[in-house]
């Protein structure tokens, strides 16, 4: 129960057997017709709650809690406390509660398949295995074992070895190749797809294993090649990871990306081609500098758009011009509907955090994504793990420099697992809905509202409109 009154919020607590009772000195309402609370008063509520429950649950009265949960939902306070085995050092409780779930003999995997079997596992539980990846080789070294990983996250990486680790797989010997490989290369971390149909594999290797196919003037974000430069992996636009055919891309600047990313584009609707090239519906062109966007009014099928195309130079890339009849085009609205997505959110700024919630009274972080949408007129799928499947890829934990307002960005745990989103303000700063209220916070450790729990987690983002 709870009284409200101008002083700040304290937590006297009472304690009877079996029971307890917590009292909570909340700030006083504020005098508005509104029926929902001003935006400072829900954002005080929702700490005042959060902070007298957590010190509850940390103090002694933490056990009356316990035990009345139990005697209400039925468990038996006399049940014997599972037994549990300290993970190994390094590993945390979770990875090593994952470990015993995938493999849950007491004796060690005894052999390479066994071994391969629980990674296989644990590759299965990934939020999508398109997106992230994990490729592991393992073997016997001695009396000991050896594994190399190449991964996008560090920690799918550092999971994997900790669930040998908690296995008994020990001594480990660990190889892990955190992609970008920069060690091959080099500066050349971005590109651009050339060819009109590009098809990705899961190997380097044509024909094997087929991911998906690139579109021309599609960015992709540059993994890893190969020794002899035929075959990058590249992480696509769609989200998918794979290996395509080095004369399929042209390497880009960090400048021309962020300039690809973030100029005013033309969508095909239909087939074009001008004898050179055929470009499918769906293609996604820029508009040339010198091409003045049609007016609404204007719907004159007769005219052309301009648009540009790369070409593959000595120097680089060029992005040459192309004119391609408006009937043809769809063109993207000046206005994004990204940031009419970020001003709904902004409203909702200091709203309590509530699991499941979806309304002004109380948020979860899909929760408030999909609100947020839902006022520029799409809808989301409901949970952080679906939402990332939406949209086109925009920014990866290595390269944040195109985020844009409404971009959404995804979080994950140290299992890999995708377990929080939020919306870009963009720059540095975004708006999320976290315990205990929707709050903004900062990728900038310059920046007062700096995050370092949620930098570390952050691991791409992606557009889902525009």
């Amino acid at each position: 129960f709870g009284h409200f009154e101008e002083r700040p919020a304290h937590i006297p607590v009472a304690q009877r057997t079996g029971e307890c009772a917590v009292e909570l000195c909340l700030p006083a309402p504020p005098s508005v017709q509104d029926w929902r609370p001003e935006r400072g008063y829900t954002e005080r509520l929702a700490r005042a709650i959060y902070e007298a429950w957590e010190s509850c649950w940390k103090s002694r009265t933490g056990d009356a809690l316990r035990t009345r949960r139990q005697r209400v939902f039925g468990a038996s306070p006399t049940e014997p406390p599972r037994q549990s085995v300290a993970p190994p050092e390094g590993v945390t409780t979770e990875v090593a509660r994952l470990a015993r779930q995938l493999w849950p003999f007491p004796d060690p995997p005894g052999d390479v398949a066994q071994a391969e079997y629980v990674l296989n596992a644990y590759r299965r539980l990934l939020t999508d295995t398109t997106f992230f990846y994990l490729r592991t080789q393992i073997s016997r070294a001695g009396n000991g074992w050896r594994l190399d990983i190449r991964t996008n996250a560090r920690e799918i990486g550092e999971c994997a070895a900790g669930i040998l680790r908690t296995l008994g797989c020990t001594p480990l010997d660990l190889n892990l190749l955190i992609l970008p490989n920069r060690d091959s290369l080099g500066n050349q971390l971005f590109g651009v797809t050339l060819q009109t149909a590009a098809l990705t594999w899961g190997e380097p290797q044509e024909g094997k294993d087929v991911q998906t196919q690139l579109l021309p003037c599609e960015p992709v974000w540059l993994l890893d090649c190969t020794t002899d430069k035929l075959f990058y992996l590249v992480h696509g636009s769609d989200g998918y990871v794979g290996w395509v055919r080095a004369d399929a891309i042209a390497p880009l600047s960090e400048v021309h990306l962020n300039a690809l990313l973030s100029a005013r584009a033309a969508m095909l609707v239909a087939p074009w081609t001008d004898g050179l090239r055929a470009l499918s519906p769906g293609t996604r062109l820029p508009l040339s500098n010198r091409q003045q966007p049609p007016t609404a009014s204007d719907q004159s099928l007769s005219k052309e758009i301009a648009v540009t195309f790369p070409r593959r130079q000595a120097t680089g890339v060029e992005f040459e011009p192309l004119t391609i009849p408006r009937a043809l085009l769809n063109l993207v609205p000046e206005l994004r509907q990204g940031q009419t997505a970020v001003e709904a959110a902004l409203t909702l700024y200091g709203t309590p955090y509530v699991f499941g919630g979806r309304s002004a009274n109380g948020l979860d972080c899909s929760g408030l994504v999909g609100a947020s949408y839902e006022a520029a007129g799409l809808r989301l799928p409901r949970d952080a793990r679906q939402m990332v499947i939406v949209g086109r890829l925009v920014a990866t934990r290595w390269h944040r420099k195109t985020l844009l307002p409404g971009d959404i960005l995804f979080f994950i745990d140290k299992t890999g697992k995708v377990i929080h989103t939020g919306l870009s303000l963009g720059a540095e700063r975004f708006i999320h809905s976290s315990p205990p209220c929707v709050q903004v916070n900062s990728f900038s450790p310059d920046d007062p509202l700096y995050s370092k729990t949620w930098t570390e987690a952050f691991i791409f983002a992606r557009r889902p409109l525009d």
